[in-house]
């Protein structure tokens, strides 16, 4: 088991962690403002799970204003094969390069 500090303090709503092919993804939820608007944002982050070392980290603005609809910061991850879908995007589980296609 490794012990690294890692820093999440960012985030302010919900924490999800997906494990899969050696990879932990840790997915967390902000309020942060853009322009004059206030969106949820998700923080995504990849960490190689043999020795604690993060290896990647993407975020993306959902462009929902905050306060719209109830569960608009419970939109958790999923797994499948080499991918991480984080609803719209997809990314590459080992590189969190966002997939175009």
């Amino acid at each position: 088991m490794w012990r690294k500090p890692f820093d999440l303090s960012e985030l302010q709503h919900q924490l999800f962690l997906w494990y899969s092919k050696e990879k932990l993804v840790a997915v967390g939820i902000k309020n942060k403002l853009d322009g004059l608007k206030h969106f949820v944002w998700y923080d995504l982050h990849g960490v190689d799970a043999t020795n604690g070392k993060h290896v990647w980290s993407a975020t993306q603005n959902q462009r929902w204003n905050i306060n719209r609809d109830h569960g608009e910061q419970d939109h958790h991850p999923t797994v499948v094969g080499d991918t991480v879908y984080q609803q719209p995007y997809a990314y590459h589980l080992h590189t969190g390069e966002r997939k175009t296609d």
